[in-house]
């Protein structure tokens, strides 16, 4: 009798056994739209995303997954027409005010930008991401002292967070540094440019040339030479040739940042016949002109 089922038993499997809820054609849609938008067929993405919305035109999730595709084709008029569907299905959702709002800044709508973002800010007093975007905006249409404001925000708000809001902070380093230097604040700027120089390294120490890295000691170079401090920006700039001539071949743009910066450096010390004028010759003969130069430099 020990094998008998009582009305209280049922096999093994049966017993909390949920029932699966099948996916509506537009939630399945959506997923195709999904995959194919992360694989790179934004058009393919566009057609099924658009058919989810014919088929359920109350999905929120719809309307959003078009709007995401539409930014991507740069299409933003036809984005934030969408994000506006989406935010009037779903209310609860003001992070879309911060994706509407970067539609706005990017056709140039800097006041309607604006808004969206300060609207974000006023209820999420706590999250990097409103201070950061509005304090680019803010940057973008030079109000200085605002942006250096808000991105101060973004930065302490950001140093609380975990890594993927790593790029928020090390932004808002790299962009309020340059605000201070138009403002003639170097020390501040230096400061900044070094907290964005640890950031990097953090996260990059075991790649042999880094061209965030490479950038931002350039900019550091350049801010001891507004500071007087030519011997310190001549060493900086040597550093980076001795380091990176053999991996910028791929960033001719980044090498020729760096020679320009050393031309005038050293034009400033009055070192400038033959030295470096034609950023195509070979690597290895502008590094030797440029050792002879930083050689002359420190101890003629």
């Amino acid at each position: 009798m020990k094998n008998q089922l009582t009305m209280s038993q049922e096999p093994r499997g049966r017993k909390n056994r949920r029932k699966i809820t099948p996916k509506t054609p537009s939630e399945t849609l959506i997923e195709k739209s999904e995959w194919m938008y992360e694989n790179g067929m934004l058009e393919l993405a566009l057609k099924k995303a658009t058919e989810s919305i014919a088929s359920n035109p109350n999905s929120y999730e719809a309307y959003l997954q078009r709007a995401k595709i539409y930014s991507a084709l740069q299409l933003f008029r036809m984005a934030i027409d969408d994000y506006n569907h989406a935010l009037n299905l779903e209310t609860t959702r003001p992070e879309l005010l911060l994706e509407r709002g970067d539609c706005y800044q990017k056709l140039g709508k800097a006041k309607a930008a604006l808004e969206d973002y300060t609207n974000y800010v006023k209820t999420h007093q706590k999250d990097p991401r409103g201070f950061f975007k509005r304090g680019m905006l803010f940057s973008e249409i030079d109000l200085d002292d605002a942006a250096i404001r808000d991105l101060s925000y973004a930065i302490e708000l950001g140093e609380m967070e975990e890594n993927e809001l790593e790029f928020i902070t090390y932004q808002s380093l790299v962009t309020r540094a340059l605000l201070y230097e138009n403002q003639m604040k170097y020390l501040r700027a230096l400061s900044d440019v070094d907290a964005a120089l640890a950031i990097v390294d953090h996260f990059t120490s075991i790649f042999p040339v880094n061209y965030q890295s490479v950038e931002l000691k350039a900019f550091r170079a350049r801010l001891f030479r507004k500071l007087g401090e030519q011997e310190e920006s001549l060493r900086i700039l040597d550093d980076l040739c001795t380091r990176c001539m053999f991996n910028l071949e791929s960033n001719n743009l980044l090498w020729d940042i760096i020679v320009k910066e050393r031309d005038e450096l050293l034009e400033e010390l009055g070192l400038t016949s033959k030295l470096i004028q034609n950023t195509h010759l070979p690597d290895m003969l502008i590094y030797s002109i440029a050792s002879q130069s930083y050689t002359n430099a420190l101890y003629n």
